[in-house]
């Protein structure tokens, strides 16, 4: 059972009856209407409209909070995909996403029995053969995993995170369902329409798998430890690879407090402005310098060690920019800073990841606007945060279609500066943001990278003339033989007819500019009645609307617009 107008195929009987749990849920919450209009309540076994059926909470509650009471109910995968889609305000309108921003999963932990089970599947041995000791109360509960504590022989105090049984059959399932509703919204509401429903769900489903498979997170751990191994403002925590696999992943133990957790951290000595501080520019070093970057830090993921040093946890989603894209950000940080709207612009354009046509003016203004809003303000009542928002609304007013990583990097910057911000309220995330940028913009013209970019270049071009003559030989073989086809599309001449256009109608007032040029002239010349002063009131007349009509030209010239709307 797929989306994208595929064949549904009800795989088990747990689909079913998932299927109708779904169903039951959506009604319940007052969505009977929208299961008739999209054929979403058409499952085995039941028939009839579902409109008119009883509904806790309808009328009562807005229907974005009803949505967000839905996800809940259903738990896991809903509840993760709720949480993702707050971050793209490219899809969904804003209450929905504020309603979305409040959604947690409190689940209970599963029975200890299970997660040894787990564990012994997993590694092949009972805990109590592989640790020194295993702690049977878990000490923390999520909605994909528990943790447990425990101690390795050697001595080593790990945490031992263990995956909630059935977890993979239970996504697996939940997203099939969702590419089934996405496929039959598609088709029945959404027709002609740009959104695409099902290329959501596959872009989530490849998320949340990556997230439950701890081998993945291990590896974004060691990557994270690699790439950071340098930094004294930042720990992150050993993996033991030998004891981890994809549904048990086994950590050192580190000890700190909650970033969240202010008296905790006076009462231990640390100074949460240093640590306001430290863990902003963490974050924006992974963004901008390493593309790699940890995706939700809110409080909870942060731990604060001595010397005010940093621990980030939970690797599962993590946030990644190819290298064109982080430069281009780079450019438009900067642009933000120096408060430059055309740098802006033009890097929101360059990201964009479809050249669909888009009124740079008009959006350059916007930009400019923006920015003029803060122009006057002390750096430290700038609340970066605000500022992404509001870009991440004009990407969506102008229909600018951005990277996935885009959206999880204002995230990933308005969280931390929340936090931050909590440490110190004099917190100024600009700061923070402006020297990282500043760098790593000089860099890019350094020696080294120069050099890897022209051998970049010269690769490219050395590969075009490689393989220019096949294709020339190519192209003129079916030019002898009458294999050329050409394709014109009518949208396509627009522009050109309209260029076309413009260029008659200004030839077109540049002649009767002429015109009234040479005969006014003539008209003075001869001194034709009226007079005044002596000289022809209807020649001067003429000048002075060849000057106006020569101004206009030049102005709509400048300007690049039509004359007179033509």
């Amino acid at each position: 059972m797929t989306g994208g107008g595929r064949r549904v195929r009800w795989k088990t009987q747990r689909h079913i009856n998932r299927y109708r749990e779904i169903i039951r849920v959506l009604i319940k919450h007052g969505f009977g209407e929208f299961l008739d209009r999209s054929h979403l309540g058409r499952l085995p076994g039941r028939s009839g409209r579902l409109s008119g059926e009883a509904a806790e909470g309808k009328r009562r509650t807005s229907k974005w909070v009803r949505i967000r009471h839905v996800l809940e109910e259903l738990g896991l995968t809903f509840i993760k995909f709720g949480q993702i889609m707050s971050g793209r305000p490219d899809i969904l309108p804003p209450g929905l996403i504020l309603e979305l921003e409040k959604l947690q999963s409190q689940v209970p932990p599963f029975p200890s029995d299970q997660a040894r089970r787990i564990v012994e599947e997993e590694l092949g041995s009972p805990p109590e053969r592989i640790f020194a000791r295993f702690q049977e109360k878990p000490t923390a509960s999520g909605s994909i995993a528990q943790v447990h504590y425990a101690e390795l022989p050697t001595g080593e105090r790990v945490v031992v995170k263990i995956q909630r049984p059935d977890l993979e059959e239970i996504v697996t399932t939940d997203i099939e369902i969702m590419h089934l509703f996405a496929s039959l919204i598609e088709r029945a509401l959404l027709r002609g329409q740009a959104l695409n429903p099902s290329a959501v769900i596959d872009e989530f489903g490849k998320s949340l798998r990556r997230e439950i498979d701890f081998t993945v997170e291990a590896a974004n751990i060691r990557k994270f430890a690699h790439r950071f191994r340098n930094n004294p403002r930042l720990h992150v925590p050993r993996v033991y690879d030998e004891l981890s696999t994809r549904r048990v992943l086994v950590m050192e133990r580190v000890d700190g407090i909650k970033v969240s957790d202010l008296r905790a951290l006076l009462t231990a000595g640390a100074d949460p402005r240093a640590v306001a501080r430290s863990g902003a520019e963490v974050v924006v070093e992974q963004i901008f310098s390493h593309g790699f970057f940890h995706a939700d830090p809110h409080p909870g993921n942060i731990l604060v060690l001595d010397r005010n040093r940093v621990c980030f946890l939970d690797f599962g989603m993590m946030g990644f920019l190819l290298p064109r894209h982080r430069q281009i950000l780079i450019t438009m940080m900067l642009g933000l800073v120096q408060r430059d709207e055309a740098r802006v612009t033009r890097g929101l354009l360059d990201l964009s990841l479809e050249r669909a046509p888009v009124n740079q003016e008009a959006l350059e203004y916007e930009v400019f606007e923006l920015i003029d809003r803060y122009a006057d303000q002390p750096v430290k009542s700038v609340n970066l945060g605000e500022l992404l928002t509001r870009m991440l609304r004009l990407v969506v007013e102008y229909h600018i279609r951005m990277p996935p990583g885009f959206f999880l990097l204002a995230k990933a910057l308005v969280t931390i500066e929340g936090v931050a911000r909590r440490l110190d309220p004099d917190f100024e995330m600009v700061n923070s943001v402006e020297p990282v940028v500043r760098r790593m913009y000089l860099r890019s013209f350094s020696p080294e990278n120069l050099g890897k970019e022209l051998y970049s270049v010269l690769s490219a071009a050395g590969g075009l003339l490689r393989e220019l003559p096949a294709d020339t030989r190519e192209i003129i073989g079916k030019i002898k033989t009458g294999r050329i086809i050409l394709r014109l599309d009518p949208a396509d001449l627009l522009p050109m007819l309209r260029k076309t256009d413009q260029a008659a109608n200004r030839l077109s007032f540049a002649l009767v500019l002429a015109s009234l040029v040479v005969g006014s002239s003539i008209v003075i010349t001869a001194k034709i009645p009226p007079l005044w002063s002596g000289v022809s009131i209807i020649g001067i007349a003429g000048f002075l609307g060849a000057g106006l009509i020569g101004f206009w030209l030049l102005i709509s010239m400048l300007r690049g617009t039509k004359i007179g709307g033509l």
